[in-house]
């Protein structure tokens, strides 16, 4: 089961995210954050594998949250979703310390991004 974390600003985006997990088998909402700081807090409270960030929050927006997410939850994978999809933004959100960066114009392939980068952790987690 993937633990997802789910940060948007947008009431909309957080309900049609969890409709979407909802149907997956593999997949448990086990929070939400309309901010960065709240996803911070979230994730030290709630261990998700993986947090969907959006960038363009109030407050801390996702960049800095992404950044910051090591310090209180080192085991949790930080996914963007976002409708800024330059290159500059994705390189941005990578050197953040983003796993991957889905645009929010490509949302279909997201469950399989996600996926990639939870198997991908449980790989490089797993003892030698």
């Amino acid at each position: 089961m993937i633990k997802v974390l789910i940060a948007d600003d947008q009431n909309n985006v957080r309900t049609s995210l969890k409709l979407q997990f909802r149907v997956e088998k593999d997949f448990l909402v086990v929070g939400e954050a309309k901010n960065g700081e709240q996803a911070l807090q979230q994730a030290a409270l709630l261990h998700p594998d993986i947090t969907l960030m959006d960038l363009n929050m109030p407050g801390m927006d996702g960049l800095t949250a992404t950044s910051l997410m090591g310090q209180v939850s080192p085991e949790c994978r930080v996914v963007i979703l976002s409708i800024q999809d330059d290159p500059a933004t994705q390189a941005a959100a990578r050197s953040a310390g983003a796993a991957a960066f889905v645009p929010k114009s490509d949302v279909e392939i997201l469950l399989g991004v996600i996926r990639q980068v939870f198997i991908e952790s449980t790989r490089n987690s797993a003892p030698t």
